[in-house]
This record gives structure tokens, sequence and C-alpha cells, in this order.
């Protein structure tokens, strides 16, 4: 009887440690067991920070909350594509880069190789707008000052008050590409009182009346209050379907980037490729087309 009861508790000892061990549903060619010594350096933002948990948590077999200490978080979308220039990161999922990384590509001669993942767009929140929405022109000619105020649009007589996106940020490097690329946006700020006294802060998109900022579609929800209505550009009003379809103006891919010196084969590049699989988009979350 003794002999017996060790015999099961063992089978059960065996079978504990077995589904300890059950290995995740994760690459598919079983080309390479990614553990978290050998998981390349993973690069993301703020904007991309739940794609890149979700990627580490389905290649490495972990929670998300353990996914987090094998991903890094830039605060730009720029840092995150200098740090893969640098050699500081092997792979980056992130909205596309602006100015910055363009000079320092042409200055060390190197090449990336991007594929999109998904769509996200620069979209406009504006209070005393033209309720019709505006073309990217006329967005470009408020920007630049040529505007004051918003009865030369067809809007109600209200002055124009500017909200931009800091530098190297998505938003900002989509607003550099798709709308005006030399023009800086003076942030608005307002003062706050603190026990060490007072001092300027800038403050985010409040819709006050003659206001328009900008942001991505993934954050909007972010500034909407019940209140706040995305802008038409060109006729077109920004929502799931106009962006992924392409027919929203101001639509663009985020994209996962890697070095293109990347060798086959190698830990990089077979994360890269699956990650580009239906396997590694389904596991993102990502609506397969």
């Amino acid at each position: 009887m003794k002999r017996f009861i060790l015999i099961v508790l063992s089978v059960l000892m065996l079978f504990s440690v077995a589904c300890d061990k059950k290995e995740p549903d994760r690459l598919a060619d079983g080309s390479v067991r990614f553990t978290k010594e050998n998981f390349p350096r993973v690069c993301v933002t703020p904007y991309s920070q739940r794609l890149g948990e979700y990627f580490a948590s389905a290649v490495l077999g972990v929670s998300s909350e353990e996914a987090k200490l094998s991903i890094t978080v830039c605060n730009t979308t720029d840092e995150c594509y200098l740090k893969l220039i640098a050699g500081e990161c092997d792979i980056v999922i992130a909205h596309g880069y602006g100015k910055a990384v363009t000079a320092e590509l042409d200055k060390t001669a190197l090449e990336l190789t991007t594929t999109e993942l998904k769509r996200d767009a620069l979209v406009f929140m504006g209070n005393g707008l033209n309720p019709d929405g505006l073309t990217k022109e006329q967005i470009a000619s408020v920007y630049k000052g040529e505007v004051s105020n918003w009865n030369a649009l067809g809007g109600s007589d209200a002055s124009v008050t500017l909200f931009g996106a800091k530098s190297g940020t998505a938003a900002q490097n989509a607003f550099e590409q798709y709308i005006a690329a030399d023009v800086t946006v003076p942030f608005v700020y307002k003062t706050i009182t603190t026990a060490d006294g007072e001092f300027e802060a800038e403050i985010d998109f409040d819709n006050r009346k003659g206001a328009i900022g900008y942001t991505l579609f993934s954050l909007a929800g972010n500034f909407n209050n019940g209140t706040i209505t995305p802008v038409k550009i060109d006729n077109v009003t920004p929502d799931a379907e106009t962006i992924k379809n392409g027919q929203y103006p101001l639509s663009f891919p985020v994209g996962v980037t890697i070095r293109s010196s990347e060798a086959a084969g190698n830990n990089v590049r077979v994360l890269y490729d699956w990650l580009l699989s239906n396997q590694g988009k389904t596991s993102l979350g990502i609506e397969l087309q």
C-alpha cells in the first residue's frame, strides 16, 4: 500500500513539473526556444507598449506583468529608432520616425527594414472650427499663423488657440510629415500653485473655444469626454473603418522594424518573421486581413 501511494505521488509530481514547463503556443516552426536570456531587445513607445507586452508574453510564455520586464519603453518614438541605430535595441514596434532619425540614418548609412502591423492616424480636435471640417491645406495655414480667427474659414467668431505635441512623439512626427514640416507650435501653459510656489505647466487640449489640437486616433479616447469630436479632414471623418481602408487621408502604419543587416535565422530575424505571421499577429490581437 505504501509503495502504491509513493508511485501515485511520484506520478503527480512529474505531472505537476510537466505542467509548469508546458510550452505556450509560440513559434510555429520551432526553430528557436526563446527565454528571457536570449530574447532580443525590444523597444516600444507608451503608444505601442501594449503590443510589446503581448509580443513578449506570447513568445516567452509569461504573464503581461512579467513581459514588461523584457521590453524597453522609450519616452518618444524617435528615441526607439535612435537606440536601434546605435545598437542598443534589436526590434522596434512603433509609429514612423521623424527628422532626427532620418538625419542619423543619413549619417550612418544604416538601412532599416519595416513592415506594417496595423494602422493609426493623426486626428484633429477643435472647438469653433468649420462644422464641415477642414482640408489639410487649411490646417497647415492655421498652424503657420496665416489664420487667426475661425470665421475666416467659415467657423465661429473665435480666435485660434493652437495645441501641439512634443518633439519626437508619434503625433508630432505625423504632423510634420502630413501637415507642415517646419512649424513649431508653442505650447499652452497655465500657472500651477504648489507648496513650493507657482510655476508654468504645459496643458493638454482642453476644448476651449477656438482651440485646435492633434493626437493619435489610438489615443483620442483619452481626450474625449463626450464633448470633443474629431475634425473631418478633406470631408472624411476619422474612424476605425476609414483609417483601416485608407480613406482617411492622415492614416499611416504602425510597424515593426529591425536593422536590414540582421542575418536570416538569427534570433532577431526569427522573431521579426514570426511577428509578421498570422500566429504572431493573432498574439498581438491584430485583426488578420
